[in-house]
Parts: C-alpha cells; sequence; structure tokens
C-alpha cells in the first residue's frame, strides 16, 4: 500500500516528507483509530482519499452552494436514497 505524504521542497530545491498518522487528529481516540484502520485507514491520507468522505465533502459543498455548476449527486447516494434527496434538495 502507497503511504500518504506531505512534500515540502526545501530551499535547496530537495524534497521532505512527512506520513502524518491518525494519532495527529486530536478528536480521535483508540477505539476510533482501530475502526479506520479495519477500513484500511492508517494515515490522515489514507482517511482523505477514502471515497465516502470525498462524497460527503462534495454533497456538503452542494449544500453550502460551495459548487456553481450542476453536478451529478447520484454517483454520490445509494439507490434509496437519489429520489428522497433530490426531491428535498433544491438548488
Amino acid at each position: 500500500m502507497p503511504l500518504s505524504s506531505l512534500h515540502h521542497a526545501k530551499s535547496s530545491g530537495s524534497s521532505l516528507f512527512a506520513v502524518l498518522s491518525l494519532t495527529a487528529l486530536e478528536t480521535l481516540d483508540d477505539d476510533k483509530i482501530v475502526a479506520l484502520k479495519s477500513l484500511n485507514i492508517n494515515t490522515v491520507g489514507d482517511l482523505l482519499h477514502y471515497k465516502p468522505i470525498i462524497y460527503s465533502q462534495n454533497i456538503m459543498a452542494v449544500a453550502r452552494r460551495e459548487i456553481g455548476h450542476d453536478i451529478n449527486l447520484s454517483i454520490f447516494l445509494e439507490n434509496a436514497f437519489i429520489n428522497k434527496f433530490l426531491l428535498n434538495f433544491r438548488i
């Protein structure tokens, strides 16, 4: 599994990187970290690239009117929720 990391360039042009552990997030206790690791989420980068997180961020951005173009929300929702969500949501 590739490691998620941050890359920073030094003034010399060389690169530094750091893998951010889930323990860096103060809101995660040991039980939550164990649950995330069971989903193969071992770093902050893994969490940020986890599809349900990305989907929820996109849905919230649309709900807050932060996205200025049409977006097909059905790709983010299970079939059982598509009609209910779209009927109640109007941009």
